[in-house]
């Protein structure tokens, strides 16, 4: 978040307005730039309390520890930022005339993830952005049940707010990029690509909760998330 009550583009072409980085979950690819900042421009980051736990408390061998500096060239995890703010469900953070909600969604058990709702204009015209925390599929039947209790969750606080924008926080996963370019080159009258409604907001999150539902029926009758049956483990 950049300093709201800036005016112009200022704030936004300085890094040292940005204020806070709110994280989704720790994924270096959503963690990686953050110690940077808190380090250069003092940059406050947002977690849960189960997300900096488990971000301070990673052993050397990791997953997350795997993407330090002498691995892979395209690599950037550098470790994590310091310990910073701490986020709870419900909680909301204010910065000028902009007022974030957050809401836990976690897809593991024992780590939490952020949700995200804040109000963003079109010209003028008021709108409510979301961005759900953690998209893809935990790999545990435990995990996936969680996945489906945490959309149904947000669900509750979309409805209550009436968001009708919606952002992956994976840009592969709704086309994010090429709806930035059409937004890039639309034209006066054309519609925003993020702007989907209500409903169509509605249809994107039961969407995530029918395909955890899925899952977690194919996992209990034996299957892979794909529908496969899963191999059976043989001894030598």
């Amino acid at each position: 978040m950049v300093d709201a009550d800036r005016t112009g583009n200022e704030g936004a072409e300085d890094p040292a307005q940005i204020k806070y980085i709110l994280i989704t979950h720790p994924g270096p690819d959503h963690l990686g730039g953050a110690k940077y900042f808190q380090e250069a421009y003092g940059t406050q980051i947002v977690m849960t309390a189960s997300n900096w736990d488990s971000v301070l408390n990673a052993p050397a061998d990791s997953w997350i520890n795997s993407h330090l500096p002498g691995g892979e060239s395209y690599k950037f995890w550098v470790g994590p930022p310091a310990r910073s703010l701490t986020a709870q469900d419900g909680q909301t953070l204010t910065l000028g005339s902009t007022t974030v909600t957050m809401v836990e969604t976690p897809r593991v058990p024992g780590s939490g993830a952020l949700s995200y709702i804040l109000p963003v204009t079109d010209h003028g015209q008021p709108h409510m952005w979301a961005t759900y925390g953690a998209t893809g599929a935990p790999p545990t039947l435990e995990g996936k049940k969680l996945y489906q209790q945490s959309v149904k969750h947000l669900f509750t606080y979309m409805e209550a707010l009436k968001v009708d924008s919606m952002i992956s926080n994976h840009p592969f996963v709704d086309g994010s990029v090429d709806r930035m370019k059409d937004l890039a080159s639309r034209k006066q009258g054309e519609a925003n690509p993020f702007v989907i409604g209500t409903d169509g907001a509605r249809r994107y999150v039961q969407i995530l909760g029918n395909c955890a539902e899925v899952w977690v029926a194919r996992n209990a009758a034996g299957l892979d998330d794909l529908g496969q049956p899963l191999q059976q483990k043989t001894t030598p």
